[in-house]
């Protein structure tokens, strides 16, 4: 474990708005770990933070964002030090967003990645337990939309239910017999384990390109 965290944030001058993006994607994705209310306040800092950043290059708006995000990182991993639980739901949206990234061969970078992973997580969930979508999950959508849709020309990708299956299966918490999703439970993510068949497979591609749908109709 690191003794200490250093920020600079100049650096943040230094780089394009898409990475700062990607980033802040990462940040929506940790602090939805603290349901719907925390998601929603971080959603209004991280688009006033945007806001300044394009009138004048302002970077200082994003300590706040950035230190509320590691500071909710950090609780989750001292309470499960070694992976072993509760830290798995910081891996939200990412068993999809690695096949994003991969299929793309990293053209689509990881943070957008994240952001698509976390918009077919949301439609996932809803297809499989056939259920309406949480609070959590419906302003979790409306933010990654936001943030992600002026880069939908960046998602010029086809899916294919071998590339899907190859790259799902290929993921670390997975393997031959069960696929590991985090997924929202009213307004909690939770772990669930899927059997590796082909309906759940089926489901994860329709709920991907489901989710490139809306980014591109956004």
């Amino acid at each position: 474990p690191p003794e200490k965290i250093f920020m600079d944030i100049n650096f943040l001058k230094t780089i394009h708005k898409i990475e700062i993006v990607s980033g802040l994607i990462e940040g929506v994705k940790i602090i939805s770990t603290k349901g719907k209310a925390e998601l929603e306040n971080y959603g209004i800092k991280v688009t006033k933070a945007l806001e300044e950043y394009d009138n004048n290059i302002e970077v200082n708006s994003f300590i706040e964002i950035i230190k509320e995000a590691l500071e909710t990182k950090r609780d989750i991993i001292e309470m499960d030090e070694f992976d072993e639980g509760k830290r798995k739901i910081l891996n939200y949206g990412h068993t999809f967003g690695h096949v994003f990234e991969s299929i793309s061969d990293l053209k689509i970078n990881h943070g957008l990645a994240v952001g698509l992973g976390l918009l077919s997580a949301i439609e996932f969930n809803n297809s499989i337990s056939n259920q309406k979508n949480s609070e959590l999950e419906i302003t979790l959508r409306k933010i990654i939309l936001g943030l992600i849709s002026p880069y939908k020309d960046h998602f010029n990708i086809d899916l294919d239910l071998d590339k899907v299956q190859e790259y799902i299966i290929g993921d670390k918490k997975n393997d031959m017999k069960n696929l590991t999703f985090i997924l929202a439970k009213n307004d909690n993510l939770e772990i669930f384990k899927l059997l590796n068949n082909s309906d759940t497979l089926h489901a994860a591609l329709n709920a991907m390109n489901f989710a490139l749908k809306s980014v591109k109709n956004a």
